[in-house]
């Protein structure tokens, strides 16, 4: 195997592990990292909802109702842990 296609194989390897670990987010990260919520402006009423569905629904589902910026920062979250 070619050190390039190692590397790739890694890259895409550590971005499942992370998409698998946002798979399973508490509440708090949940909103800040798919709403970009701080705790100083915590809406318990409007996250629960979104958390809810995402529970139920998982990852993929939840970051697809996403509009584009709150997508971007998702994506900024997983490149920054990849």
């Amino acid at each position: 195997m070619k050190e390039e296609e190692i590397t790739t194989r890694l890259i895409v390897t550590e971005t499942i592990r992370q998409v698998q670990q946002l798979s399973e987010l508490g509440k708090r990260e949940f909103g800040r990292i798919f709403y970009g919520i701080k705790d100083s402006n915590y809406d318990r009423d409007y996250l629960q909802s979104k958390y809810i569905f995402y529970q139920q629904e998982g990852f993929c589902r939840a970051y697809n109702r996403l509009d584009l910026p709150n997508q971007s920062r998702v994506l900024e979250y997983i490149m920054g842990e990849v």
